[in-house]
């Protein structure tokens, strides 16, 4: 029996109402048993854990060619409508359709489908519920014994922003800086030294080093996202925080704290650099077989070549390039990913079940 297009928009209207916010432990736990129950086919085994107080499903293949990961974790609504799935013409929407339940649902229903007779695929599935706040739980499943041996390669079934399939990405950096001022009051700012001043110089010399490119220039990025200072209205600050996101490829710098010292020496001598987040990027070889036979299913099934494509931000698969296996990311088309009007393509969708059903079975 064939997975219709109407019983895929059922499916996944079910786990869009599944209010799965990374702070909801119990619509966490209740989705990935929901997941078990009824996108796992009865044969397969998976087991439901919790690390650095985070749950997780791991359902294992014993010599598995393929590891399918995913995360079941969602950013809040704008709207409550965004926990009931819509749909207009080819596309579904709410909260998750692209970020990432629809992404992994077409890989799950095909794997289901083949397993339906007993046989298992060799595809490992491992589903996490902390992507969305940048939380560990990956990191400290493949660090540890947790998961035992674990496949030679891992797919992440998502598409995010990009059209093609995703072997590389930026580094990430997030640094707090704190400018220092001398406090007056606000109608003798003569008395004192405002740091607001010295931060917008500071900002227009790092924006001459740092400027916007096109979204098509693989180059470091430092972007200001959040600015705190002063307590009242007539009184010049003590200090001024500033916290810089900065995306970087790896291969254009020593080591993160070249950047940090360059970025660092275009503002006043006194101000001092805190490092809250530091990722590794992503790097894998586009010519590794199982990829390129992902790309070959792929291309038959689309009628399109895609393109190997390098991302801007960041993605919990960067942590299984850390761990030596080879990752890639491709997934249906979709987007608005965390605005009002998230979606996905269920044309895609039918299409990424064939590609996932071969791709399978392309590893027996």
């Amino acid at each position: 029996m064939s997975i219709t297009p109407l019983a895929v928009s059922e499916t996944l209207g079910k786990l869009i109402a599944m209010r799965t916010v990374s702070s909801s432990d119990e619509a966490l736990s209740e989705c990935l048993q929901w997941c078990r129950t009824h996108l796992l086919a009865d044969a397969r085994s998976a087991e439901i854990g919790e690390i650095d107080g985070v749950p997780y499903l791991w359902s294992p293949v014993e010599d598995s060619g393929l590891l399918c990961f995913a995360h079941i974790d969602v950013v809040p609504v704008q709207h409550q409508s965004q926990w009931k799935l819509t749909q207009k013409g080819d596309r579904l929407y709410g909260r998750g359709t692209s970020d990432m339940k629809g992404m992994v649902l077409p890989a799950l229903l095909a794997l289901r489908e083949l397993e339906k007779g007993g046989a298992l695929m060799p595809v490992s599935i491992l589903l996490t519920c902390d992507e969305e706040i940048g939380g560990t739980s990956l990191q400290t499943l493949l660090k540890g014994k947790h998961l035992g041996k674990l496949p030679p390669v891992a797919w992440t079934p998502d598409s995010g922003a990009q059209k093609g399939i995703c072997c590389e990405h930026k580094a990430m950096l997030a640094l707090r800086l704190t400018i220092p001022g001398a406090p007056c009051h606000s109608s003798m700012p003569w008395d004192g030294k405002n740091p607001f001043y010295d931060f917008a110089d500071s900002l227009n010399k790092l924006r001459k080093k740092f400027p916007d490119h096109p979204k098509d220039t693989w180059t470091t990025t430092v972007t200001p996202t959040i600015i705190d200072g002063g307590t009242a209205r007539n009184q010049v600050p003590d200090h001024l925080t500033c916290t810089l996101d900065v995306r970087y490829p790896q291969e254009k710098w020593n080591s993160v704290k070249e950047l940090e010292q360059l970025i660092l020496s275009y503002f006043p001598k006194k101000t001092k650099l805190e490092r809250v987040i530091s990722t590794s990027g992503m790097q894998s070889d586009p010519h590794q077989p199982v990829i390129q036979t992902y790309r070959k299913i792929a291309r038959a099934v689309t009628r399109n070549l895609q393109p190997f494509v390098r991302v801007h931000g960041a993605a919990d698969t960067r942590h299984f390039t850390d761990a030596g296996i080879p990752a890639f990311i491709a997934g249906p088309t979709g987007g608005g990913l965390h605005g009002p009007k998230e979606w996905v393509s269920l044309h895609s969708m039918m299409q990424h079940i064939e590609i996932s059903k071969q791709l399978f079975q392309s590893l027996q």
